[in-house]
């Protein structure tokens, strides 16, 4: 008799954390075999496996298969302004698609957010973060046209942005403030990420800013859409040292 539901929840949750079922990659074994294994469907194995990466303990990768998800692949939060070169320091083989590129006119928001007036011309580029055969994220960048004139022109496919405004526009960034959140993400992005619209993705919403021509003035603003499947975020914190030699006996 096969399982039920919960104790095969259980039984895959034991498995993963003994390593039991696990190869040197971290590939977990197929549906098909669990199925076998348990005595359960196919169905069952599904629906147990969808509340694990729900969980965060497995990850399923379109044409690849399920895996463990790897503690170890956890990005600094400061990783969100160099997305290849991170990925690249975490074992993978980066590369990123433009998939849109289009001067249009700001919006109130976007005006707000670059300094310029809104209806001005900004140039706006999409472009999809991938390493390996996993998409990690989308981002959105708008730029204004006036204050960097002819960067509609510029290959944004192997030179950060920021290491182009300082080669080409003398400008240097200085700061880059974040906005974080988790929403559902617009149908395009889920379409583009490979996920299902009414999952979660992480939101950085963000304004890169430096000094060009002796102003400080904002040079990008940019959206990034993360997925939240394989995709974790770390960073760590100081505590103050304290001298306990000083306290009394």
């Amino acid at each position: 008799m096969g399982l039920k539901y919960q104790e095969l929840e259980n039984a895959l949750e034991d498995m993963i954390f003994s390593g039991e079922g696990v190869s040197p990659n971290g590939r977990f074994l197929s549906e098909r075999r669990l199925s076998e294994l348990f005595q359960v469907s196919r169905a069952t194995v599904r629906k147990a496996i969808d509340v694990l990466c729900k969980q965060g303990e497995l990850v399923q990768i379109h044409g690849s298969g399920t895996f463990v998800k790897d503690i170890r692949k956890t990005q600094p939060l400061d990783s969100i302004t160099r997305c290849s070169q991170n990925y690249a320091e975490m074992g993978f083989c980066p590369h990123n698609r433009e998939l849109e590129r289009s001067t249009i006119p700001a919006s109130k928001h976007i005006a707000k957010c670059l300094q310029v007036a809104a209806g001005s011309p900004v140039l706006c580029v999409r472009k999809l973060f991938m390493a390996d055969r996993m998409i990690f994220n989308e981002s959105i960048s708008y730029i204004s046209a006036v204050n960097f004139p002819g960067i509609a022109q510029m290959d944004f496919s192997a030179t950060p942005m920021l290491e182009i405004f300082r080669a080409n526009y003398c400008a240097h960034a200085k700061r880059t403030d974040h906005a974080m959140e988790a929403v559902l993400p617009p149908r395009e992005v889920s379409a583009h990420l490979q996920i299902p619209p009414e999952t979660p993705v992480l939101l950085f919403e963000s304004v890169s800013s430096g000094i060009m021509d002796g102003r400080f003035i904002p040079f990008e603003y940019f959206k990034t859409y993360y997925r939240t499947d394989f995709i974790r975020f770390g960073y760590s914190q100081e505590h103050e040292a304290i001298d306990f030699s000083a306290e009394a006996p």
